[in-house]
């Protein structure tokens, strides 16, 4: 049996590496929207 890696796309905001149909962990934009407060923001 093969186990395979699992598939990466490019955030169209950082341009880093995110799982598909996820929030980016890095900038935290999601189809082109902010999705998730940043803790420095917030205070």
């Amino acid at each position: 049996m093969k186990k395979s890696a699992p598939a990466l796309s490019v955030c169209p905001q950082c341009h880093s590496y995110k799982l598909p149909h996820r929030v980016c962990p890095v900038c935290n934009y999601y189809d082109g929207r902010k999705v998730v407060e940043d803790e420095k923001s917030s205070k």
